[in-house]
């Protein structure tokens, strides 16, 4: 897997957003990558976020076993009683399922590749070498 950046990681946020059918903005938990200026959070902030849902908040990341951040699992599936974000769609994992960051088209799973890539390296497991 390719080691992508926390930046490509938000403009990756911010193009799903705005591919989808509702804005996050428009949920509870809002664009949650964001400050309230419309900033791009520290990646430390980012990090340690938990946002509110229904039922309580929730850590968007499991430090102890990176692929299965709250975060990453919504973003594939359903997860935890909640549906796959964005709410209504389209979903990343949609058969050509395609934004465009930077210019450039990306596709679905590439989105999913470098999202799991971005969570192995931000989050390495106990034990190993960074």
């Amino acid at each position: 897997m390719a080691t992508i950046t926390y930046e490509t990681l938000i403009k990756y946020l911010d193009a799903i957003d705005l591919n989808g059918n509702l804005s996050a903005s428009g949920a509870p938990h809002g664009a949650f990558w964001k400050d309230a200026a419309g900033n791009n959070l520290p990646l430390a902030t980012f990090k340690s976020l938990s946002i509110t849902i229904p039922g309580g908040p929730v850590k968007i990341f499991n430090d102890a076993k990176f692929d299965q951040s709250p975060l990453y699992l919504i973003l594939v599936g359903p997860w935890n009683g909640h549906p796959q974000m964005p709410k209504t769609g389209p979903y990343i994992t949609d058969a050509g399922y395609s934004v465009t960051v930077d210019g450039n088209p990306v596709l679905g799973t590439q989105i999913k590749d470098d999202f799991l890539a971005w969570l192995k390296q931000e989050f390495p497991p106990a034990g190993s070498k960074p």
